[in-house]
């Protein structure tokens, strides 16, 4: 049976002495999607309409990955921004997959695109727009998730995952609903609410190595690659 090709997201950064403008994903998403058997193929942020019509013909999956903010988030001081070349190509990029039956997983900043394209919006810096005592920002924290998630039977009604955002979903995107928080109440997933596999998380799973629960969400979001993009 021939392996799921999964497409994965990438940024825009410069590298190097001479700072070239580069396409970059971070290795945790690549050894994440082969580690549940998949195959990792990279999409560089400056493909025209016409060529992503070509590579949604070829490719079972699509992995929506984190990075820094978006624009169309909100404005806020404390945001760091994505290049302009991948915000266009991101937002353009998500458009275009809700025209096709290929699922979706989106990690972190991932996440936000799927509710921000759909009508969502932001909480742009929670330390000032959300009332929590909780640090969302390099640390570890569970999440619960709502009895009637598709992901509750296979994940687990609660687990631990890591944080490290300032911004999170405030309403969640048309076509989606909010299926996991943290204590404090923040948005920690979001799922599709028709039949094929498309799911948000604001954590970062690919971080999570040893985690069986995020090996379990890779392993998942694979296997509905290769089963017509299915919910388990």
């Amino acid at each position: 049976m021939r392996r799921p090709r999964i497409l994965l997201t990438s940024d825009l950064g410069t590298v190097g002495k001479k700072r070239r403008l580069s396409s970059t994903v971070g290795m945790g998403y690549v050894r994440s999607v082969e580690a549940a058997g998949g195959i990792p193929l990279i999409l560089p942020p400056l493909i025209t309409g016409e060529e992503m019509k070509a590579i949604f013909a070829v490719v079972d999956g699509v992995i929506c990955i984190g990075g820094p903010d978006y624009r169309r988030g909100g404005m806020h001081p404390r945001c760091s921004y994505v290049y302009p070349q991948r915000e266009d190509h991101d937002f353009r990029l998500f458009s275009s997959l809700l025209e096709t039956d290929i699922p979706i997983l989106g990690i972190c900043l991932g996440m936000q695109l799927m509710s921000i394209s759909t009508g969502g919006d932001m909480h742009t810096h929670l330390p000032d727009s959300f009332m929590s005592s909780m640090d969302h920002v390099h640390v570890s924290h569970e999440v619960a998730l709502v009895r009637d998630s598709h992901m509750i039977s296979t994940l687990g009604a609660r687990f631990m995952v890591n944080s490290s955002h300032h911004q999170a979903l405030r309403t969640v995107g048309r076509g989606f609903v909010e299926t996991a928080h943290a204590s404090d109440g923040v948005i920690e997933m979001i799922e599709w609410t028709g039949d094929i596999f498309r799911l948000g998380v604001q954590w970062h799973p690919e971080r999570m190595p040893d985690s069986s629960v995020q090996k379990k969400l890779f392993s998942l979001f694979v296997w509905s690659t290769g089963n017509r993009g299915q919910w388990p």
